[in-house]
């Protein structure tokens, strides 16, 4: 993530801590307020909410480092495996597993 986007990252976590008054280990979280940004660019980036910014997020770095990126996709629903050494699919159940 670029700079700004790790601000709203920091900004939304801050935020859904003190909208939800977490109070599990009150002394890590009692100073949220000054990871709240007050830049309008850091703001803008989540006005649309935090799941399209994820999305966003998500698609310009796939845009801007593509080749850099190894994914660990199913050979069957072509969907991201949880680790990039899994050989079983989340998704769909598929093993590609070597039988021995």
């Amino acid at each position: 993530m670029n700079e700004d986007e790790k601000a709203a990252f920091t900004h939304n976590r801050a935020d859904e801590r003190l909208k939800h008054g977490n109070r599990i280990g009150i002394h890590k979280y009692q100073n949220q307020e000054r990871d709240l940004s007050k830049d309008e660019h850091v703001l803008k980036l989540l006005s649309n909410g935090y799941e399209h910014f994820k999305v966003t997020t998500v698609i310009r770095i796939h845009k801007e480092r593509k080749n850099e990126i190894k994914l660990n996709l199913c050979p069957n629903c072509n969907k991201i495996a949880r680790t990039p050494v899994a050989k079983q699919c989340r998704f769909c159940g598929n093993s590609w597993r070597e039988q021995i």
